[in-house]
């Protein structure tokens, strides 16, 4: 089966935004744990607690977004 021109560019780009959403929301996890530590004075924020969140929207993401911008989305396929 052939790919349109560009198929493996489109691919990698897509895997790179992935890549980028799942930095960026951990961002956001890290951004809560700090404001966390300086406003309430929480000091032990345990690091399993933190990987579990990370893993947990890691996956999120690669379920609910990775399948399109891998190229596997229904909008990507060709006609029959």
């Amino acid at each position: 089966m052939a790919q349109p021109a560009g198929g493996g560019s489109m691919k990698l780009l897509g895997l790179l935004f992935l890549v980028v959403w799942v930095v960026g929301l951990s961002g956001v996890v890290a951004g809560l744990a700090w404001h966390a530590y300086w406003l309430h004075g929480v000091t032990v924020i345990r690091r399993q607690f933190l990987a579990e969140i990370l893993i947990l929207i890691a996956l999120l993401s690669l379920v609910l977004y990775g399948p399109h911008f891998v190229g596997l989305g229904t909008l990507d396929r060709a006609a029959p």
